[in-house]
């Protein structure tokens, strides 16, 4: 045909111009909102006094590839105080950086795993950094670090039958509400109340023992296992109430050849509620957090008294 335009007739080309029109703002006011809330998370990883707060701040940036974002993380690998803050940065970072970053700004966050790797003060942070340059260079990424303790028996209990090992297992949900990442801050959180609760277990080197391994060493093995069951949003007015169940089943282990099992009065376990109010766009980051607190109470209040009480000399 002719001289006419093929394609809408001229009442739907305008009804779509003027859809486009409308949309065109809301566009940009989301995208400003994310950035944003990259602003935010920033600022809340370099000064936010809770080490809660900086660990839900390197989740979200862990899931964003923008440079700022990359560079936040790396300076939390160095210069965080709280090591488990560190060790969450260090796994970000692998997850951050990728093909498409800018050289300089990946330059950068090599240069942080790999001062990290040496020089970190805490041995479980320079596992991680070393463990996230191995992924990014292509090596042994399937190398799950160390989720070990190991009891070091008291003067008042030489006996080597007191002396248990601790397997951390990898955290479930079964919620599926948590973001990448959730999981690691989970097991971070239970092996610092670990070690702020409960002292006299170490953290071991290397890799976790085997069957064989822990009848030489006369360890009785025992694995804890945490879970996050449920996570519920309840709006709140201009907010969101974030509700969680996290559950920890501490059973007797074999080694890393070997499996859980359930035995009486050497197995327990033990769920508990929490709530945290968020953004409606920050649910997911709210939920890590509500998990986290649960479970550190829980492995403070329950797990640590009933390992102390199966490494007693009347639990033999």
């Amino acid at each position: 045909m002719g001289g006419g335009k093929a394609g809408l007739p001229r009442s739907a080309r305008l009804c779509l111009v003027v859809l486009l029109g409308l949309l065109a703002p809301l566009l940009g006011l989301h995208r400003r909102a994310a950035a944003d809330e990259i602003d935010g998370a920033i600022v809340k990883l370099r000064r936010a006094r809770a080490y809660k707060a900086r660990l839900s701040a390197a989740l979200l940036l862990a899931q964003n590839g923008e440079p700022r974002a990359i560079m936040a993380l790396a300076r939390a690998v160095e210069h965080d105080p709280q090591r488990l803050v560190r060790r969450l940065a260090a796994l970000s970072l692998a997850r951050a950086l990728d093909a498409a970053t800018d050289g300089e700004v990946r330059r950068a966050g090599f240069q942080s795993l790999k001062r990290a790797s040496r020089r970190d003060r805490d041995r479980g942070v320079r596992r991680s950094a070393q463990l996230a340059l191995d992924r990014l260079r292509g090596g042994r990424a399937a190398r799950a670090p160390d989720r070990g303790y190991a009891y070091r028996p008291s003067s008042l209990d030489p006996s080597p039958d007191g002396r248990i090992f601790v397997h951390l297992g990898v955290p479930g949900d079964t919620s599926r509400a948590l973001p990448p990442g959730g999981g690691d801050a989970l097991l971070a959180a239970v092996r610092g109340t670990l070690r702020m609760h409960a002292p006299e277990y170490e953290l071991t080197a290397g890799a976790p023992p085997t069957r064989a391994e822990l009848a030489t060493r006369r360890l009785r093995g025992y694995t804890i296992v945490t879970s996050v069951a449920r996570v519920e949003l309840a709006p709140n007015g201009a907010f969101t109430d974030v509700k969680c169940t996290v559950s920890v089943r501490v059973g007797p282990w074999s080694g890393r050849d070997g499996n859980e099992r359930m035995a009486a009065e050497e197995s327990a376990s033990a769920s508990g509620n929490g709530r945290v109010t968020s953004s409606p766009t920050g649910t997911r980051r709210a939920a890590v957090e509500c998990a986290v607190a649960v479970a550190e109470e829980l492995a403070a209040r329950q797990v640590v008294p009933f390992l102390r009480r199966l490494s007693s000399p009347r639990s033999r």
